[in-house]
């Protein structure tokens, strides 16, 4: 009989997290069959990572049928719907002035706290939520963006006027390996079969060791990743998302425009360089 193995910390942060963004992208709630199914995890060891964060108390039973299916959310996003009222159809129009004008600038910043959170995810998802994620920063930025991900395809299409770039997006626990970068070469040749006679910068844009805080965290590329660019496939641009967020910083701040960063973008500017 196998040994029943202990959950760790890293496991039930993991799942926690996956459920916090996986509501925060996609407004809706999960169950335990669409985590076990985009983790890759056996169905019962998420069933029991769920109960024990529940037991904790960071995780709230949302809507449940016995041995069928349950939804649940942190707890923090339960507490929110609690603290809404619903509203009465003919209220609104007795608002005072001052109410509308609070309520006007209130919407601008939940449209920042939204930019916010997805540049946040740079740094903690993976999977289609790191995908929407990127997506979403580089719309910020000013590019024209395309979200292709699914299977065999690259993850995410810019261009910015006539330049053109394709992303192959990673979420990982570890550095990226040649078998992602073989994955980013083989899409750019595809790419440039299609595109003939235009010039295509393919980023391998990586959120490595991604649980982790980022300045703790180890190179984002292998050293035989790093090597086979430079030898063989300098058509492929190596990038981390801490630069990128970094760099987004930069912007907010006005020590950058959005377009002095989309062309440091295209210009490889942000490649990983090891120290």
């Amino acid at each position: 009989m196998a040994k029943h193995k202990p959950l760790s910390q890293q496991e039930l942060d993991e799942v926690y997290y996956f459920i916090d963004a996986f509501i925060i992208s996609r407004r809706r709630f999960c169950s335990t069959a669409e985590i076990a199914a985009e983790k890759k995890v056996a169905y019962a060891r998420v069933d029991e990572i769920v109960n024990a964060l529940i037991s904790a108390g960071r995780l709230r039973i949302i809507y449940e049928i016995p041995k069928k299916v349950r939804l649940f959310a942190p707890v923090h996003v339960v507490e929110s719907f609690t603290n809404s009222r619903p509203l009465i159809p003919w209220l609104p129009s007795y608002y005072f002035p001052e109410k509308v004008k609070l309520l006007s600038e209130s919407s601008e910043v939940q449209k920042q706290m939204k930019d916010f959170e997805q540049f946040e995810m740079l740094l903690t998802s993976t999977g289609k939520d790191l995908a929407n994620a990127v997506g979403h920063t580089l719309e910020w930025l000013g590019f024209d963006v395309s979200i292709t991900e699914s299977e065999g395809q690259h993850d995410v299409e810019v261009r910015d006027g006539s330049k053109l770039a394709i992303m192959e997006v990673k979420g990982l626990e570890r550095h990226a390996r040649i078998d992602e970068l073989r994955q980013a070469v083989d899409y750019h040749l595809r790419k440039s079969a299609e595109k003939e006679n235009v010039e295509i910068l393919t980023i391998l844009l990586v959120n490595h060791f991604r649980l982790k805080d980022p300045s703790k965290r180890e190179p984002p590329f292998s050293k035989e990743v790093v090597q086979a660019v430079a030898k063989n496939y300098n058509f492929i641009s190596l990038v981390a998302t801490p630069s990128l967020y970094s760099e987004l910083g930069n912007c907010l701040s006005g020590k950058q425009s959005r377009e002095e960063l989309r062309n440091k973008i295209m210009t490889r500017q942000l490649d990983y360089r090891p120290s």
